[in-house]
Protein backbone atom coordinates (compact mmCIF):
# COMPACT_ATOMS: atom_id res chain seq x y z
CA UNK A 1 0.00 0.00 0.00
CA UNK A 2 1.39 3.40 -0.93
CA UNK A 3 1.14 6.42 1.34
CA UNK A 4 -1.61 8.90 0.39
CA UNK A 5 -0.43 11.95 -1.56
CA UNK A 6 -0.44 15.08 0.59
CA UNK A 7 -3.37 17.39 0.03
CA UNK A 8 -2.81 20.45 -2.14
CA UNK A 9 -2.21 23.78 -0.42
CA UNK A 10 -2.41 27.50 -1.11
CA UNK A 11 -0.19 29.85 0.83
CA UNK A 12 -2.25 33.03 1.29
CA UNK A 13 -0.54 36.34 2.03
CA UNK A 14 -2.43 39.61 2.39
CA UNK A 15 -0.38 42.78 2.21
CA UNK A 16 -0.71 46.54 2.36
CA UNK A 17 2.13 48.93 1.45
CA UNK A 18 4.93 46.62 2.60
CA UNK A 19 6.46 45.65 -0.73
CA UNK A 20 10.01 45.32 0.57
CA UNK A 21 8.97 43.07 3.47
CA UNK A 22 6.80 41.07 1.07
CA UNK A 23 9.82 40.54 -1.21
CA UNK A 24 11.76 39.08 1.75
CA UNK A 25 8.81 36.84 2.64
CA UNK A 26 8.47 35.55 -0.91
CA UNK A 27 12.22 34.94 -1.13
CA UNK A 28 11.95 32.78 2.00
CA UNK A 29 8.99 30.91 0.43
CA UNK A 30 11.14 30.26 -2.63
CA UNK A 31 13.21 27.95 -0.42
CA UNK A 32 10.28 25.78 0.72
CA UNK A 33 10.70 22.12 -0.21
CA UNK A 34 7.61 19.96 -0.43
CA UNK A 35 6.30 17.05 -2.46
CA UNK A 36 2.79 18.44 -2.24
CA UNK A 37 1.16 20.48 -4.98
CA UNK A 38 1.00 24.10 -3.81
CA UNK A 39 0.72 27.67 -4.95
CA UNK A 40 0.90 31.18 -3.50
CA UNK A 41 -1.74 33.90 -3.67
CA UNK A 42 -0.75 37.44 -2.73
CA UNK A 43 -3.69 39.76 -2.13
CA UNK A 44 -2.68 43.41 -2.40
CA UNK A 45 -5.11 45.26 -0.15
CA UNK A 46 -5.13 48.59 -2.00
CA UNK A 47 -1.41 49.35 -1.73
CA UNK A 48 0.07 52.50 -3.24
CA UNK A 49 3.67 51.27 -3.21
CA UNK A 50 5.42 48.85 -5.61
CA UNK A 51 3.77 45.66 -4.29
CA UNK A 52 2.45 44.61 -7.70
CA UNK A 53 5.87 45.03 -9.34
CA UNK A 54 7.53 42.90 -6.64
CA UNK A 55 5.11 40.01 -7.11
CA UNK A 56 5.19 40.18 -10.90
CA UNK A 57 9.00 40.25 -10.92
CA UNK A 58 9.27 37.20 -8.65
CA UNK A 59 6.43 35.28 -10.32
CA UNK A 60 8.43 34.81 -13.51
CA UNK A 61 10.96 32.53 -11.79
CA UNK A 62 9.01 31.34 -8.76
CA UNK A 63 9.13 27.55 -8.20
CA UNK A 64 5.32 27.27 -7.89
CA UNK A 65 2.45 29.36 -9.29
CA UNK A 66 2.49 32.85 -7.71
CA UNK A 67 -0.70 34.83 -8.26
CA UNK A 68 -1.11 38.56 -7.63
CA UNK A 69 -4.59 39.97 -7.06
CA UNK A 70 -5.61 43.53 -6.18
CA UNK A 71 -8.38 43.98 -3.61
CA UNK A 72 -9.52 47.64 -3.58
CA UNK A 73 -11.77 47.35 -0.50
CA UNK A 74 -9.61 48.29 2.46
CA UNK A 75 -9.44 45.84 5.35
CA UNK A 76 -7.81 42.51 5.99
CA UNK A 77 -11.13 40.65 6.04
CA UNK A 78 -11.82 41.77 2.47
CA UNK A 79 -8.33 40.68 1.42
CA UNK A 80 -8.59 37.31 3.15
CA UNK A 81 -12.00 36.57 1.65
CA UNK A 82 -10.73 37.47 -1.83
CA UNK A 83 -7.79 35.09 -1.45
CA UNK A 84 -9.91 32.29 -0.03
CA UNK A 85 -12.36 32.64 -2.93
CA UNK A 86 -9.50 32.36 -5.46
CA UNK A 87 -7.95 29.27 -3.91
CA UNK A 88 -9.02 25.82 -5.02
CA UNK A 89 -6.64 23.99 -2.68
CA UNK A 90 -7.68 21.52 0.00
CA UNK A 91 -5.69 23.44 2.62
CA UNK A 92 -5.19 27.18 2.93
CA UNK A 93 -2.06 28.16 4.83
CA UNK A 94 -2.17 31.70 6.16
CA UNK A 95 0.91 33.79 6.77
CA UNK A 96 1.90 37.44 6.74
CA UNK A 97 4.09 39.66 4.61
CA UNK A 98 6.63 40.17 7.41
CA UNK A 99 7.19 36.45 8.13
CA UNK A 100 10.16 34.29 7.11
CA UNK A 101 9.75 30.53 6.73
CA UNK A 102 12.12 27.58 6.54
CA UNK A 103 12.26 24.91 3.87
CA UNK A 104 10.08 22.45 5.84
CA UNK A 105 7.50 25.03 6.93
CA UNK A 106 4.70 24.12 4.51
CA UNK A 107 4.78 20.40 5.26
CA UNK A 108 4.92 21.11 9.00
CA UNK A 109 1.95 23.47 8.71
CA UNK A 110 -0.11 20.82 6.91
CA UNK A 111 1.10 17.66 8.67
CA UNK A 112 -1.77 17.26 11.14
CA UNK A 113 -4.37 17.93 8.44
CA UNK A 114 -2.77 15.32 6.17
CA UNK A 115 -2.78 12.77 8.98
CA UNK A 116 -6.28 13.20 10.39
CA UNK A 117 -9.40 14.13 8.41
CA UNK A 118 -11.16 15.20 11.62
CA UNK A 119 -8.75 18.09 12.19
CA UNK A 120 -9.96 21.32 10.57
CA UNK A 121 -7.14 23.72 11.45
CA UNK A 122 -3.68 23.87 12.93
CA UNK A 123 -1.28 26.55 14.04
CA UNK A 124 2.38 26.85 14.79
CA UNK A 125 4.84 29.16 16.48
CA UNK A 126 5.33 32.77 15.45
CA UNK A 127 8.66 34.11 16.60
CA UNK A 128 9.84 37.70 16.26
CA UNK A 129 12.53 38.93 13.92
CA UNK A 130 14.10 41.48 16.21
CA UNK A 131 15.51 44.46 14.32
CA UNK A 132 17.13 45.55 17.57
CA UNK A 133 17.39 44.05 21.05
CA UNK A 134 13.93 43.53 22.56
CA UNK A 135 12.91 46.23 25.03
CA UNK A 136 13.91 45.65 28.65
CA UNK A 137 10.28 45.78 29.81
CA UNK A 138 9.31 42.79 27.63
CA UNK A 139 9.46 39.64 29.72
CA UNK A 140 10.66 36.95 27.31
CA UNK A 141 9.61 34.23 29.78
CA UNK A 142 5.94 35.32 29.96
CA UNK A 143 4.48 33.74 26.85
CA UNK A 144 0.97 34.58 28.09
CA UNK A 145 1.71 38.23 27.18
CA UNK A 146 3.13 37.61 23.72
CA UNK A 147 -0.15 37.45 21.78
CA UNK A 148 -0.54 41.20 21.86
CA UNK A 149 2.76 41.42 19.95
CA UNK A 150 1.86 38.58 17.53
CA UNK A 151 4.43 36.29 19.12
CA UNK A 152 3.33 32.72 19.81
CA UNK A 153 5.00 29.51 20.92
CA UNK A 154 3.02 26.88 22.78
CA UNK A 155 5.91 24.43 22.73
CA UNK A 156 6.80 21.40 20.62
CA UNK A 157 4.03 19.01 21.69
CA UNK A 158 0.79 18.87 19.64
CA UNK A 159 -2.47 19.67 21.40
CA UNK A 160 -6.09 20.56 20.67
CA UNK A 161 -6.55 24.34 20.82
CA UNK A 162 -10.07 24.17 22.26
CA UNK A 163 -9.00 21.86 25.08
CA UNK A 164 -6.33 24.33 26.19
CA UNK A 165 -8.44 27.39 25.45
CA UNK A 166 -5.80 28.71 23.08
CA UNK A 167 -5.88 30.13 19.56
CA UNK A 168 -3.42 30.09 16.68
CA UNK A 169 -2.18 33.27 15.02
CA UNK A 170 -2.95 33.93 11.38
CA UNK A 171 0.76 34.36 10.64
CA UNK A 172 1.18 30.57 10.88
CA UNK A 173 -2.14 28.79 10.53
CA UNK A 174 -3.49 26.13 8.15
CA UNK A 175 -7.20 25.50 7.55
CA UNK A 176 -8.89 22.62 5.76
CA UNK A 177 -11.36 23.57 3.05
CA UNK A 178 -14.64 21.70 3.48
CA UNK A 179 -17.01 21.57 0.54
Amino acid sequence: MTAPRPLSATVLICTYNRADLLREMLESLRGVRSTRQWDVIVVDNNSTDHTRAVVEELAASFPVPLLYVFEPRQGKSHALNTGIDLSSASIIVFTDDDVRVGEGWLDAACRALDADDEIDYTGGPVRPIWGAPPPAWLDLQRSDLWGTLAILDYGPDPFVFEERRRVPLGANMAVRRRK
